[in-house]
């Protein structure tokens, strides 16, 4: 049995100068307990919170492990203070588009995994033009925690649903309990304005992706998708959120009654076109970040609890061959971001007042266990739950240098940011996984599957 003595516990929405006890993978006890026969961790002088869960993540295995793979994939999220990833279906070989593909992935990741995982499955417009519904329904019974679709797609072999093939599939599905999250951009304006922009000369690098995908094409799709699964029990998550249109569509959605939820990245939170138009290698992603304006009402919307949770959508291009390019559209779009999710907003949102401790733990944590329904054992310090759990010095500040990363994707545009509050020790289902003295505690296969609660 060990026992964490000294720190401040983040429990019941506060911070307690509590103990916690923990047996095997669980947390049995929090209050004031004997050390006596018990392995003692001392946290004085730092704060405990639970392990954060990055809902959003691109690791790139099996298929294209030139970019990540699930080990460095997930030591990246461990060393940030992430014990939970989920991982998308639409960028590995195979995609996860049925039962066999999701097995071949489990058996590829295995054994290098250092935090836990959970996976969504695929769905595209070609398996619901085919009807092709008992791939999807043979994956739920599997644990999978929801379906990835896309209003606008770009990756390969993985096409996008339109309003018409979505109202099938929700009508369809329509008494299930199953998650769609969606990358909301409506195909007919992506389709129209990157067409027409690739083929004026006059527009380049980062200007030139700002006019191919239009602030507009991102509440569009959220208004229609959002009205097409209204009437059913399925639902919905909005990957990425970018405009404060968007979330002020969700929030009215909510009121209505709809199961409608949202994340927002780091980036959009943090960056703007001026960096987009200044760096296009390093800050091009989609949808696109936005203006200064829309920045700053996006982190409004996060406090006020209209936007459920902060994701990473990390994804790790290979720099000198697939980032490094002249022309903004063959320049490969997305962000590493996985190595420093949890401090970059414990920093920019509790250590500057964004948002309170609570809210923090809410969006990293509470609430992403909730939308996935891993809530049993994940999300919080609580009797019960797992012993995931991320010690932060808040007297340490440093800067973050891409070159440190865990992930093979060592570049951001998160360069030199200061950050107050330090990941020092990182605790998964018991175990120290990650000491920043020591490295990694346990041998990669450590993280293991989490499915769906039945």
């Amino acid at each position: 049995m060990k026992i964490i003595i000294g720190g401040m516990i983040y429990y019941n929405g506060k911070l307690e100068n509590f103990d916690i006890l923990i047996e095997k993978e669980s947390i049995i006890g929090i209050g004031r307990f004997s050390t006596e026969g018990k392995e003692i961790i001392d946290a004085t002088g730092l704060i405990v919170l639970p392990g954060g869960i990055d809902m959003h993540v691109h690791f790139n295995d099996p298929g294209f492990t030139h970019r990540e793979d699930f080990e460095t994939g997930s030591k990246a999220a461990i060393s940030s203070g992430i014990t939970t990833v989920v991982d998308m279906p639409c960028t590995s070989i195979p995609q996860i588009k049925n039962r066999e593909s999701l097995f071949i992935k489990l058996d590829s990741i295995k054994n290098k995994a250092f935090c836990d995982y959970a996976f969504y499955g695929g769905i595209t417009g070609d398996m619901v033009r085919a009807s092709s519904f008992n791939d999807l329904i043979e994956l739920h019974n599997e644990g999978v925690i929801g379906f990835k679709i896309y209003g606008y797609s770009s990756a390969p072999y993985y096409e996008n649903l339109s309003y018409g093939e979505m109202y099938e599939l929700f009508t369809f599905l329509k008494k299930e309990d199953i998650l769609f999250t969606i990358h909301a951009e409506d195909f007919s304006i992506i389709d129209y304005f990157m067409e027409k922009t690739k083929n004026n000369k006059n527009l380049k690098g980062g200007e030139a992706w700002i006019k191919a995908r239009p602030y507009i094409a991102e509440p569009i799709s959220i208004w229609n998708t959002s009205r097409l699964i209204k009437d059913t029990n399925l639902r919905l998550h909005i990957a990425h959120l970018s405009t404060s249109e968007g979330a002020k569509i969700v929030k009215e959605r909510k009121n209505e009654g709809v199961k409608i939820s949202c994340e927002v990245t780091p980036h959009h939170l943090l960056l703007t076109y001026d960096d987009l138009i200044k760096n296009p290698i390093l800050v091009k992603t989609s949808p696109p970040v936005r203006c200064y304006e829309n920045r700053e009402l996006l982190w409004k919307y996060l406090e006020n609890g209209t936007i459920d949770s902060v994701a990473s959508d990390h994804f790790s291009g290979e720099l000198s061959s697939e980032k490094n390019k002249e022309n903004i559209f063959d320049i490969a779009s997305g962000i590493s971001g996985i190595d420093i999710i949890f401090p970059l907003i414990f920093s920019e949102g509790v250590m500057k007042k964004r948002i309170t401790i609570k809210r923090f733990v809410e969006i990293m944590s509470e609430n992403p266990a909730k939308i996935l329904k891993i809530s049993k054992n994940k999300g919080n310090i609580e009797i019960g739950k797992d012993a995931d759990l991320v010690f932060i010095d808040l007297k340490r500040k440093w800067k973050i240098r891409g070159e440190k990363f865990y992930s093979k994707g060592k570049y951001t545009p998160f360069e030199n940011y200061e950050i107050f509050g330090k990941v020092v020790k990182v605790f998964l289902r018991g175990e120290v996984v990650f000491d920043e003295n020591k490295g990694f505690l346990v041998e990669s296969g450590y993280g293991k599957w989490i499915k769906r609660e039945f």
